[in-house]
């Protein structure tokens, strides 16, 4: 149970940072996106921290969804668009 719980965690983690698009798999899973501007808070580490605090607090595979998120922003990395992995603070996007 542990391991699909981490699994189902990891893989939430890849997809929760693309709420913030209508376009996104998980905005229309869900019926449901936040109006923010895309790439940014959402894609940030600040983000992946609240849900490492509450993998450390509460239960342990939500932690997984914090390297879900990682990852999600070093895929970003690699795309057009780079990522901003210290946003609001530094603005500045990074690329491969």
């Amino acid at each position: 149970m542990f391991l699909f719980l981490s699994i189902f965690f990891y893989y939430l983690g890849l997809l929760i940072p693309d709420i913030d698009s209508e376009c996104s798999l998980i905005s229309k899973l869900l019926h449901f996106h936040i109006p923010i501007a895309h790439r940014g808070l959402t894609h940030s580490v600040w983000f992946g921290f609240i849900f490492l605090g509450l993998g450390i607090v509460l239960f342990y595979p939500l932690r997984f969804l914090f390297i879900g998120l990682l990852m999600h922003g070093f895929i970003d990395y690699y795309s057009k668009a780079g990522w901003v992995p210290f946003y609001p603070i530094g603005r500045y996007r990074i690329y491969n």
